[in-house]
């Protein structure tokens, strides 16, 4: 077989110039069309994302959800496929069969993201980080736990973060920091530990607490106690404590005495110290935790109540738990249906308190 013959194995050199090759015809080809304003946002915006699935309901919920004029015409139906069908007549994207979805061919993606200035990449990768950031809950500006409501378009974007990760790294636009880039990276990184996947959230936290411009506020904070959260669950407390101390001492920096959101932070060192086998650590910072939710008639205060009352069951202190339990505010008029409405019921707390409430108050 000769090496021109239809058969013949190509050189990874070979392949390598053909691939260039088809690269630049697609930029040269993307130069000569002409597209709307709007067409060209849109397929700015779709480069970087993850190109074999991109949903349209993403897009529109996230520009939905985001004070941004150059994503107004998502909003418009009309607007919105014009710019599209524009883009699919010079078969730069396409339709799935499956209804709603779009898909980008990857050397037009390459080409689209080559062509671009560095000031259109940071502008596509903006707008990008919009429409993502608008799917995660904000878990750094007030203490409302877990969500889980949200978790279908949250897994739905978590292929589009990786593709704005690695188109990031690739082509140096955020770098070295970013505070925009850094807060979306935070609520995936939430995301990540809720559905728990410590390995990526981890991950994930470290690239935040690199990109993050403001090293002094919440969003940084929450990246340092998130660190420690995943520390405590991969069985690391002196980690953990680590993390939660600093991120402790960051926020009553910036927070003023009894804010709402420090009992969180307590709640947690509290549990690093019960993991840690220091039982009166645990319950000095538990208490405070207990004071600044009851000052604040926090919905939260069912966590720290039920935390409390596992560390006195640690400690042999079956009744202290009971009286704990039964001098919690939340569990009047305690149901099933309670439970089912407190969010994401592993992060709760409730669990704690359902089940003790089942095995203590049983007679």
């Amino acid at each position: 077989m000769t090496k021109n013959s239809p058969g013949a194995k190509l050189s990874p050199s070979r392949v390598k110039a053909l691939e260039n090759y088809h690269l630049f015809r697609q930029c040269a080809r993307c130069r000569s069309v002409i597209l709307s304003k709007n067409a060209k946002t849109l397929y700015k915006t779709m480069a970087l994302l993850y190109p074999d699935y991109i949903e349209e309901s993403l897009l529109k919920d996230g520009a939905l959800r985001v004070d941004d004029p150059d994503l107004a015409f998502m909003l418009d139906e009309k607007d919105f496929v014009d710019a599209r069908e524009a883009l699919r007549e010079e078969s730069l994207i396409y339709k799935s069969t499956e209804s709603g979805i779009l898909l980008m061919n990857r050397h037009h993606r390459d080409a689209a993201i080559s062509r671009m200035t560095m000031n259109e990449r940071k502008q596509a990768l903006y707008l990008s980080i919009d429409i993502l950031s608008a799917h995660f809950p904000d878990t750094y500006s007030a203490d409302v736990g877990h969500q889980a409501a949200s978790s279908s378009y949250c897994e739905k974007s978590l292929p589009h973060i990786e593709s704005i990760i690695k188109q990031n790294e690739h082509y140096k636009v955020f770098e070295p920091r970013n505070q925009e880039f850094a807060e979306l990276l935070l609520r995936c990184s939430w995301y990540l530990y809720e559905r728990e996947d410590y390995s990526i959230a981890l991950s994930y936290v470290e690239i935040t607490l690199k990109k993050f411009d403001e090293k002094g506020s919440l969003p940084y904070a929450s990246a340092i106690d998130l660190r420690g959260l995943i520390n405590l669950d991969i069985c690391r407390p002196t980690d953990a404590l680590e993390s939660f101390k600093e991120a402790y001492k960051l926020r009553t920096a910036i927070l003023p005495d009894n804010d709402p959101f420090l009992a969180a932070s307590q709640v947690n060192i509290g549990l690093a110290y019960t993991e840690l086998g220091e039982h009166e650590n645990a319950r000095e910072y538990l208490q405070q935790s207990i004071n600044i939710r009851l000052m604040h008639d926090s919905d939260r205060i069912g966590n720290s109540y039920s935390i409390m009352a596992s560390l006195l069951l640690k400690t042999g202190d079956p009744s202290g738990a009971e009286a704990m339990l039964k001098s919690c505010p939340s569990l009047k008029d305690f149901s099933d249906e309670t439970f089912l409405k407190t969010g994401n019921p592993r992060f709760s707390g409730y669990v704690l308190i359902f089940d003790m409430k089942c095995r203590l108050f049983s007679d």
